[in-house]
C-alpha cells in the first residue's frame, strides 16, 4: 500500500511540474479577467453604502470612494473620500492631500447633531 501511495504521489508530482505542457495555467500567471472588468487606463472608484455600522480601528477609510456612510462610533481618519456623506460620532482626523480630486466634495458630519 506504502509503494502505490508514494507511485501516486510521484505522479501527481510530475503532473504538476509539467502542466503548462499539458495545457493548465500556473497559478502565478495573471488569469486574465482583470483585464476585462477594469480599464488599466483611468482609476476606477467604488460606490460604497454603509448603514448603521461600526468600524473598529480603521484608519484611511473611504479613499477615493463615493460614500453614503452612518457610522456609529469613531473613525480613526477619513482620506479623500471622492463625493458623498459621512455621518460618525466622530473622526480622529481627515485627510485631504494633493491627490484628492478638487472637483468633488464629501460632506463629513460628526457629533449627536447628525
Amino acid at each position: 500500500i506504502c509503494i502505490l501511495v508514494m507511485a501516486a504521489a510521484v505522479a501527481a508530482t510530475l503532473l504538476f511540474m509539467n502542466g503548462a505542457k499539458l495545457g493548465l495555467t500556473p497559478a502565478y500567471m495573471a488569469p486574465g479577467y482583470e483585464t476585462r472588468l477594469f480599464d488599466p487606463s483611468r482609476v476606477h472608484t467604488v460606490d460604497l453604502v454603509l448603514e448603521d455600522c461600526e468600524m473598529v480601528d480603521c484608519d484611511l477609510s473611504f479613499e477615493y470612494s463615493d460614500v453614503q456612510a452612518t457610522v456609529r462610533g469613531e473613525i480613526t481618519s477619513v482620506k479623500n473620500p471622492r463625493s458623498g456623506r459621512i455621518c460618525a460620532g466622530s473622526v480622529g482626523e481627515v485627510i485631504l492631500d494633493e491627490f484628492r480630486d478638487p472637483e468633488h466634495h464629501c460632506e463629513i458630519v460628526t457629533g449627536e447633531n447628525r
